[in-house]
């Protein structure tokens, strides 16, 4: 048994308080039941109070329902009173509205159709003439006698009240254009890619380089291949070997005629003279560094041509005999 000014509750599996002064003890139910009928008893707080949603009167007799902020309770109406002029107040969605067909303009409910209707107060609509006016929702107005949307091009949904732009376009502005999809841009009543060059795809909303080039940063360059670099709008071969761009011109190239091969001077391909001669771009040929000799193009060597002899800084005759200019060759003096 619990002690003087408790009970024992089952759910706390102990013994608990006494109920508060408004409340009596109900020992077949051991809770609390609240002297006032409109309140409800709260465990947790152990106190009697109105049920959620609700207040006390301004009487502190009884629970009635809360009004919003702009609306107070008046007892002896049993209702919510809006504190704006106009305003009644929706015990559903516990809000205070102005009648439909008007709004609030931030002094009292104003006519929502002022160019084309009139607010009828006895019959509690907006009418044109004698027509009645229909609420078109915030992003529509009633014109000849329907609702028009107030951005061009949207349609109206009458179940909604609301606008939208037709499949296959979007709202931009205060008008529908063309959906170009998230690469190209409305631009002059058409898409315009965003990217320089690029061509636009109407069917799958999408830009993309003419064949042969490819996107660079934020424009179509040529595609120049892996021999050359896109550089001040021209292709520019990473090396040349005088006719074309090479990838690599071989270290250990050999000149042997038909494929000429070259070597990497740093600047460009050139023909691989060996280290008997040099590279002589005016002539476009390898050119001896010893005067007089003549180049091998199948070994890459320098030598003194017709017999002669390197002394003296030249190619010349050995002792004995002279150059014939016309054998090319050097011959023995008839006096040795």
């Amino acid at each position: 048994m619990c002690p003087t000014g408790q009970y024992y509750d089952d759910s706390k599996y102990g013994c608990v308080n006494s109920c508060p002064d408004d409340a009596e003890c109900n020992d077949d139910d051991k809770t609390c039941d609240c002297n006032n009928s409109d309140f409800v008893y709260d465990d947790d707080e152990g106190t009697c109070g109105c049920p959620e949603g609700q207040g006390v009167d301004d009487y502190g007799s009884g629970c009635v329902n809360k009004c919003p902020g702009d609306a107070y309770w008046k007892t002896d109406k049993q209702a919510c009173i809006c504190q704006k002029k106009g305003q009644t107040y929706n015990p559903s969605k516990n809000t205070c509205e102005c009648p439909e067909g008007q709004q609030w303009n931030g002094s009292g409910c104003k006519n929502k159709y002022p160019d084309v209707a009139n607010w009828n107060t006895g019959k509690q609509a907006c009418l044109y003439g004698s027509k009645r006016v229909t609420d078109c929702g915030d992003q529509a107005l009633w014109k000849s006698s329907k609702c028009a949307c107030k951005k061009s091009g949207q349609v109206y949904d009458s179940k909604y009240k609301s606008c939208s732009c037709p499949n296959g376009t979007k709202l931009e502005g205060n008008k529908c254009v063309t959906d170009c999809g998230t690469q190209a841009d409305w631009k002059s009543d058409k898409c315009v890619c965003q990217k320089t060059d690029q061509a636009y795809d109407s069917k799958y909303k999408s830009c993309s380089c003419p064949s042969g080039t490819k996107l660079e940063g934020n424009k179509c360059v040529a595609i120049c291949g892996s021999q050359a670099d896109w550089k001040k709008n021209k292709c520019v071969c990473l090396k040349w070997d005088g006719k074309k761009c090479a990838t690599d011109c071989g270290s250990n190239a050999t000149w042997d005629g038909k494929y000429k091969a070259s070597k990497w001077t740093g600047y460009s391909c050139q023909y691989d003279c060996g280290s008997d001669a040099s590279w002589n771009f005016q002539r476009k040929a390898c050119v001896c560094k010893k005067k007089g000799m003549s180049f091998n193009k199948n070994t890459k060597q320098c030598k003194c041509t017709g017999g002669m002899i390197y002394k003296g800084n030249k190619c010349q005759c050995p002792k004995g005999q002279t150059f014939d200019t016309y054998e090319r060759k050097c011959q023995r003096n008839r006096y040795y």
